[in-house]
């Protein structure tokens, strides 16, 4: 996966709204946590292409998937609201539309990419909620076939199969205050993984999405793929360090029956 340094990115936006990126971090990290409850390596980059790009290895990683996030406070996602193209702000030339840009990705990296993910807080109005996450093609066929006709209008390389490329996840983060119920989560999965219960849990959600805000930030020029995980990639070793340092203090801090013989006698004043 060189080619994600070599290939030159979209678009490099400017400063993320704090909003967005609460709810991208917090998303990705809801991520993070599904995928370490598996075996299988993984790194997770940060506004590199798209919003999340997970890649399967931090070091010699085969295959991507990438996920664009899009919040909305109402209303479905439509055909339309996710193939429309807008003029730009001078001049009669039309921006690529969501999807396209989107595809855009498997044009620069081929058959290296495993999916195109967009995520949102609302859902879709031709694919039926329960079936998320699933590929677009899940959805009502009307609606499916009007999104690959309108695809295939916007970009000559699109194939009919290239839909299954194209998945939908709606995400259940409340818009207003993701890092909630991210906190609760967080809480199952340490006891999972530690097997602590009601493990203090504070400090590992402070450090984690602060990892994930700090990855969303533009940086300099990435010029290898190290620069690109020590920049914008959150590792499964990562991780497993965030964890073991958190074990480590939770079973550093002394027992109650301890402090309070050495309290006894001692006048609360």
């Amino acid at each position: 996966m060189d080619d994600l340094v070599a290939i030159p990115q979209r678009e490099k936006g400017g400063s993320i709204a704090l909003e967005r990126l609460d709810y991208q971090a917090s998303w990705a990290v809801s991520l993070v946590l599904m995928l370490h409850g598996k075996s299988d390596d993984y790194a997770i980059a940060f506004e590199f292409h798209d919003d999340i790009v997970v890649l399967n290895g931090s070091a010699l990683p085969m295959k991507a998937r990438f996920y664009q996030v899009k919040t909305r406070t109402s209303g479905n996602w439509t055909v339309k609201r996710l193939t429309q193209r807008y003029k730009r702000r001078e001049g009669s030339e039309k921006i690529p539309s969501i999807l396209a840009k989107m595809y855009d990705n498997r044009v620069k990296f081929g058959d290296a990419v495993e999916v195109l993910g967009f995520v949102s807080n609302q859902p879709c109005e031709f694919i039926e909620h329960t079936k998320c996450p699933c590929t677009f093609d899940e959805g009502e066929s009307v609606k499916t076939d009007a999104l690959k006709k309108a695809m295939a209008a916007e970009v000559s390389t699109f194939a009919a199969g290239d839909i299954d490329l194209f998945e939908y996840h709606l995400s259940d983060l409340p818009l207003g205050r993701p890092g909630t119920m991210l906190r609760g989560l967080i809480v199952q999965f340490l006891e999972t993984q530690l097997g602590i219960p009601d493990c203090p849990s504070s400090a590992f959600v402070v450090v984690i999405l602060e990892h994930a805000r700090e990855r969303s930030k533009h940086m300099g020029s990435v010029t290898n793929f190290q620069d690109l995980m020590r920049a914008k990639a959150l590792t499964r070793v990562q991780v497993q360090e965030m964890l073991d340092e958190t074990k480590r203090r939770h079973q550093s801090r002394p027992k109650w029956s301890t402090v309070a013989n050495d309290l006894t006698g001692i006048s609360p004043v």
